[in-house]
């Protein structure tokens, strides 16, 4: 599920993991910008691309391991079909409820459980 939702979304790797499906609820009043997105390159940071090689070769540390590398097969455009993305300029971490509905986007049997109950 991260694979496609970063392919779609055009969320290079290392800007985010997406490694959850998070629902939150808005605790105020907001207003957004909904339209289509520009596609992105696989890595914002070449720096950490070559990390991913290195990895990828063995040579690479534990602590490199971040930001979703290991498990990251995708093109190298994220985001080249027409997809579109909702922005909320300003929001902030106390804007926001959780509501504890957070799952690993890697758990297959959670997600189908929770989207198909």
């Amino acid at each position: 599920m991260s694979a496609m939702a970063r392919y779609m979304s055009a969320v290079p790797i290392d800007w985010n993991e997406l490694d959850n499906y998070i629902e939150i609820s808005l605790k105020v009043t907001a207003s957004g910008f909904w339209g289509t997105f520009a596609p992105q390159e696989k890595w914002h940071d070449k720096h950490k691309q070559n990390l991913a090689v290195e990895m990828s070769r063995g040579r690479a540390t534990p602590a490199s391991r971040t930001m979703g590398i290991k498990d990251a097969v995708l093109p190298d455009e994220l985001g080249a079909l027409e997809a579109w993305q909702f922005y909320i300029p300003g929001l902030q971490e106390e804007h926001i409820s959780r509501e504890n509905r957070v799952i690993s986007a890697h758990d297959m049997v959670a997600l189908q459980a929770y989207f198909f109950a």
